[in-house]
This record gives structure tokens, sequence and C-alpha cells, in this order.
């Protein structure tokens, strides 16, 4: 999966990426972290949105936004 970076480019980590770069990033291990989705990352678990703290769900939600 990619993603294009936008008109006029963009900064990620300190490194410039010029307009029209593709981005790509791998989803499966994005959506596998323990330390993102918890120690049963692996698990169908839907209500993992529900039994989590402010700042979980923070970081779930960052975490799609980026993919």
């Amino acid at each position: 999966m990619s993603k294009e970076v936008p008109k006029g480019g963009d900064t990620f980590k300190g490194h410039h990426l010029p307009e029209g770069t593709k981005v790509g990033y791998c989803a499966w291990g994005i959506f596998r972290r323990p330390d993102i989705w918890g120690e049963d990352s692996n698990e169908f678990r839907p209500e993992r949105w529900l039994d989590c703290s402010q700042d979980q769900l923070r970081l779930m939600e960052g975490t799609l936004e980026l993919v």
C-alpha cells in the first residue's frame, strides 16, 4: 500500500519528501503492534475500542490516520 506526498512536499522525522513521492508502509505490521493494540493484537477484538483509556484511544486513532 502506498500514499502520495501532496503538492508542495512534506517533512517526516526531519527528512524532506518531494511532492509526488510514493510512500509505502506495511499495514499488516502496523495493526499487529502490541504496544499500540495490546498483547492480543493478533486477535480480532473490536471491543478494544470500547475497553481502553483515552490515551490509548488517541494512539489507536492516530495510527488509523497514518494508514
